[in-house]
């Protein structure tokens, strides 16, 4: 009887594995875009859990097993450790980005490589994640400062793109009523198709808008609990006030009439946005008097990751999609990629809350990994800088109104010479050339 258990044991063990090395062939064989930037968002989703789980508990993880002793000093460890996963990370989109350079068709033979391979590209990016493993410190020292200037680039790119976001994705919904209107020859109005885009519009205004008021109540909250925090406090306030100011030229009539599609959706994504950024400033990275020493580890810490982390994949996603007139699977593969790069460094960044390693003193025994008010400064010109960027593309239309009917009207006249098919998801698109 027991024979015959083991027996069957054995045969039920191989067909799984059969079944399982079947599936897995056939779901690393499927040549799609979309699929593609699924595991894109897989392979960060898994980097920014490892390095979460890496930056909390890295120490006592290697501490537990032995092996794994050589992979970090006791002083650095957790710090360096998310380096050797980001730097993997990064180098599989490096290498991607080079062997992708210039291809932006979808029926080159390197652009199958893009879309379908991955049970080539998975065990490369495994072979990567072992090879960092041996990297010494004294490169990953470097490697640190470099993730530091890649992640500063990424956000400059990023206050771009959130702009384009908050108004292309408007234009895109816009974009589908008009196409069940023409392709049913009038029969649905534009305001009455069926378009799944309005309502999810208005759900993301409503969350977003929500989310950067709790944000702002609560780091109010956390500020007004801790000693010497004016500084941090008038920022906020200086802050708010510049939103207000926004709103209301969100909303003034002269803007409505030159932008009808301006509304709630373009204030929340960039009142979000710069909430982030100034919520990282005063709360989570001031090195001052104003510290929260429970803030790094904490809810609010990984909340504010969470924030970063979707923004830092949404957009990037959001690059990849194709301009107008372009098939699904057609954009610029390698810049993508290089952009998947840079985002790499910025979550490195998050993870390790701006931690840089710098050796000093006899044998290089000292160890500082704070870069003080850097990040801070950073942050907050950055949230000054997104909000007037937004505020000048207002007041553009409310004092140089005719310029832009002069614009509009050439643009209309080129459209009635020449009207070429369009996608209704293309009309928001962005080419990393466009950054």
């Amino acid at each position: 009887m027991d024979v015959a258990l083991s027996c069957f044991a054995r045969q039920l063990t191989t067909l799984c594995t059969v079944v399982s090395c079947h599936l897995y062939s056939e779901a690393m064989q499927i040549q799609n875009a979309f699929v593609t930037k699924l595991w894109h968002v897989f392979i960060f989703i898994f980097y920014v859990i490892s390095g979460f789980v890496l930056f909390s508990w890295g120490y006592e993880i290697v501490h537990y097993f032995p092996i794994l002793n050589s992979l970090c000093p006791e002083e650095t460890c957790n710090v360096i450790l998310v380096y050797r996963l980001a730097l993997a990370i990064i180098v599989f989109h490096l290498f991607l980005a080079l062997i992708l350079y210039g291809l932006s068709s979808g029926e080159s033979d390197r652009a199958k490589f893009q879309n379908a391979s991955w049970g080539l590209k998975f065990p490369l990016l495994l072979f990567l994640l072992v090879l960092c493993a041996f990297v010494p410190e004294s490169l990953l020292i470097i490697f640190g400062w470099i993730a530091l200037i890649s992640a500063l680039v990424f956000i400059i790119i990023q206050l771009v793109l959130v702009i384009h976001f908050a108004y292309g994705v408007v234009e895109m919904s816009i974009a589908i009523d008009r196409l069940d209107y023409e392709e049913t020859d009038g029969a649905v109005a534009p305001g009455n198709a069926t378009n799944p885009w309005r309502g999810l519009i208005i759900i993301l205004s409503i969350l977003m808008t929500l989310t950067s008021v709790i944000l702002v109540l609560y780091g109010w909250m956390l500020l007004g609990e801790l000693p010497d925090c004016h500084i941090n406090i008038s920022i906020l306030v200086i802050y708010v006030i510049l939103i207000l100011v926004t709103a209301i030229f969100t909303l003034h009539p002269k803007v409505q009439r030159q932008i009808p599609t301006m509304g709630l959706f373009q204030l929340s994504t960039i009142a979000l946005y710069a909430t982030f950024l100034l919520w990282n400033a005063i709360v989570v990275d001031d090195p001052g008097q104003c510290t929260a020493d429970f803030i790094v580890g904490s809810t609010v810490y990984w909340v504010t990751l969470l924030i970063g982390t979707l923004y830092a994949v949404g957009l990037v996603y959001y690059c990849s999609i194709p301009r107008p007139g372009e098939t699904s699977d057609c954009y610029n593969y390698s810049k993508v990629n290089l952009f998947y790069a840079f985002a790499a460094a910025y979550l490195a960044m998050l993870l390790t809350n701006w931690s840089v390693v710098r050796r000093y003193g006899d044998e290089a025994h000292e160890v500082e990994m704070s870069l003080g008010w850097l990040p801070v400064i950073f942050w907050v010109l950055s949230m000054f800088v997104l909000v007037f960027m937004f505020l000048i593309s207002l007041m553009g239309h409310m004092f140089c109104a005719d310029r832009f009917k002069d614009d509009a009207a050439t643009a209309t006249t080129a459209t009635t010479t020449k009207k070429p098919h369009r996608r209704p998801g293309a009309v928001v698109s962005m080419d990393m050339d466009d950054v």
